[in-house]
């Protein structure tokens, strides 16, 4: 059997082989190049893709995978009187993920690193710092996170790409009136009832549900209750297998409307000995 490259030297002499290795290299190449250009194209592909993010534009929709996930959000705590920024995404097994604001400038990025990046990452939920009003008024904050469109880009182990919007706005509602329990009292561990008042839709926007939280901070980490109700839901008994007696308790609760926003209302209670 003849070598494909064999400089000549073969039994049928330097003229064959001449025309042996011109045939071999007129099949071989054309292969190599189609090798090569597809290659080529799915990293210059990639590329593009990113370059296209940090002009501002949106990506060709051939190629990308949506976010399981991607959602933005502002809380307000009216009664230490600050607020924060949230972010929620998931997707499966990503390298690195970058989210943009609606003026596309770059406001986080997160990448794994040696046993992270072979494994990847899939859900992440941050929150912003919270500096009180005092430090940061409300209309300043907003101005910082303006309302609009937030772009969420990403690569999987695999390489494709991750990308999605999450449209944020600033329609906050305003925190709940709280009924009972009054701040500090002694309650019935067998019949503590959390109530507040309904809270009005605020202009443009709807609530949509509450949500009720318990903290037992004697604990480490803190035992915590949660529940979500539906927005014509003001009450809730606080299951007695949660409480114990003579314990310290910490309580919100939030009006959430239904983009996501939403405020909260604070306030602690003490279980009877």
């Amino acid at each position: 059997m003849k070598t494909l490259f064999n400089n000549g030297m073969d039994e049928g002499g330097p003229g064959l082989a001449a025309r042996n290795n011109h045939v071999n290299k007129k099949r071989l190449l054309p292969a190599l190049l189609g090798l090569l250009l597809a290659t080529g194209a799915a990293s210059i592909r990639a590329d593009n893709q990113e370059r296209e993010h940090e002009r501002g534009r949106d990506p060709a929709p051939a190629k990308v995978i949506p976010f399981s996930t991607a959602l933005v959000r502002i809380e307000v705590n009216a009664t230490d009187g600050d607020s924060g920024f949230h972010v929620l995404l998931d997707a499966p097994g990503w390298r690195f993920v970058k989210i943009y604001d609606p003026s596309w400038r770059l406001i986080f990025e997160v990448e794994g690193g040696g046993s992270i990046r072979k494994t990847g990452l899939t859900e992440l939920f941050f929150e912003s710092a919270e500096p009180g009003f005092e430090e940061l008024p409300l209309e300043e904050f907003l101005k910082r996170f303006p309302a609009g469109e937030y772009r969420f880009y990403g690569k999987t182990l695999e390489g494709d790409i991750l990308y999605s919007k999450a449209t944020l706005n600033h329609l906050l509602p305003v925190g709940p009136v709280l009924l009972s329990p009054p701040e500090d009292s002694i309650q019935d561990a067998s019949n503590t009832v959390v109530a507040w008042e309904p809270v009005p839709d605020p202009s443009g926007g709807k609530i949509s549900r509450y949500e009720v939280i318990v903290v037992d901070e004697s604990f480490t980490p803190s035992r915590v209750l949660s529940a979500v109700v539906p927005a014509t839901v003001t009450s809730m008994t606080i299951p007695a297998a949660f409480l114990l007696p003579d314990t310290d308790y910490k309580y919100e609760v939030l009006a959430i409307e239904e983009n996501g926003n939403q405020t909260l209302s604070e306030s602690t209670f003490r279980t009877a000995p």
